[in-house]
Parts: C-alpha cells; structure tokens; sequence
C-alpha cells in the first residue's frame, strides 16, 4: 500500500507501473486513506468520528516527533 498526497497519486501509479507492481500495490491519496480510516473507525456516528479523528491526529503528530525534523508536517485542529 502506497498513501501519499492527493496530486502524487498519478506519479505512484506511473512509477508502480514503471517497476511493474502496480497489479501488487493499492495507491490512496493521503486524504481519501484518513477520511475512509476514520469513518471505519468511527461507525459512521458523528460524535466518535470527531473522538477517532482527534486520536488519528494525535497518534500522528506523534510520529513527527519521533520520526521527522520538520515539525511543519504537525496537523493542529482550530478550535480543540
């Protein structure tokens, strides 16, 4: 599985092509990946998508730190 940003995605596809594996690998934009993750996660009930969706972003904030230098990848959600 590949997940990266929206307008990477024809790129992923033309390089898994290019390597032929693009029969082998699923490429999701990076949106479409989290919102599908969450509303899995969540049930579809609206009060614990927005629980699930601020677990998701802490969890990933989490991996910046730990495994990125720049913190301007973070995600910040107004107004919590």
């Amino acid at each position: 599985m590949i997940v990266t940003l929206c307008q990477k995605t024809a790129v992923a596809y033309g390089l898994a092509e290019t390597l032929e594996i693009a029969d082998r690998v699923d490429i999701f934009g990076a949106e479409e990946f989290l919102a599908g993750n969450i509303h899995e996660a969540a049930v579809f009930e609206g009060d614990s998508r927005r629980i699930k969706t601020a677990e998701l972003v802490e969890r990933y904030n989490e991996l910046i730190d730990r495994y990125e230098r720049d913190p301007s990848l973070k995600i910040e959600i107004v107004g919590a």
